[in-house]
């Protein structure tokens, strides 16, 4: 599957735990949802924002991989179907434990 350069070297940075990487693909005015389940689990607007957001993240976790699935193109907007998974570093409070 081809993705567009950006996104596929955002995926990388995301498996390697590397938020300075990740944020440097993004717009300033990004705007990241994370919908799980059919529902909204995070939505930040902002590099700021995000970075925030992804700092807490990466720390949560020992190891983590984003495999995509599906991935539509229209418009320079790219969507993505994705399979995560991951290896906690601590207990988390959606129920999640350090193995």
């Amino acid at each position: 599957m081809s993705l567009p350069a950006p996104v596929a070297r955002y995926i990388d940075a995301y498996n390697a735990l590397n938020v300075d990487r990740m944020v440097a693909e993004l717009a300033e005015e990004v705007t990241f949802r994370n919908i799980s389940d059919g529902e909204d689990a995070a939505t930040v607007t902002g590099r700021d924002a995000f970075r925030y957001m992804a700092m807490a993240s990466a720390v949560a976790f020992a190891k983590r991989r984003l495999l995509v699935r599906q991935a539509i193109t229209v418009a320079e907007v790219t969507v993505l179907t994705l399979e995560f998974t991951a290896t906690v570093a601590e207990d988390l409070p959606n129920g999640w434990v350090k193995d």
